[in-house]
């Protein structure tokens, strides 16, 4: 094994220092990168909800009435929610009252004969804060 020259070592040393401060800028970018969507994955686990509720045997025509309660608040009273059932191809008119950032009340007339454990989900969706 020879020993290089001190200016070679010295070469080698300086592309050592300009090596390692690349693959510092780039883990910089990745670190910003991994936390920025880890701050607009917390964002959007604020700004939606899911919640179901199931039906009792429901005659056609009948009034429906399922109260939901968010796993945690919403950030505010203000929100859109939607709903739909566990059978394909039936729209669901409904309306929602009592509405707080704690949950809501979700009312429809049966479409059809709804059977015992019809599944209703209920999803709100928060707008997004001003930027």
């Amino acid at each position: 094994m020879t020993i290089g020259s001190p200016r070679d070592l010295r070469r080698e040393v300086a592309d050592l220092r300009s090596k390692f401060r690349i693959f510092g800028r780039r883990l910089s970018r990745t670190d910003a990168t991994a936390n920025a969507a880890n701050a607009m994955s917390l964002d959007s686990a604020k700004r939606f909800r899911i919640a179901v509720f199931v039906t009792p045997l429901t005659i056609l025509g009948a009034q429906v009435t399922g109260s939901v309660k968010w796993s945690s608040p919403m950030p505010s009273a203000t929100y859109k929610v939607d709903a739909g059932m566990s059978i394909q191809g039936t729209a669901l008119t409904y309306s929602i009252t009592n509405q707080t950032a704690d949950g809501c009340t979700v009312t429809f007339t049966a479409p059809i004969l709804l059977a015992a454990g019809t599944i209703v989900v209920v999803l709100a969706i928060s707008p997004a804060p001003a930027t």
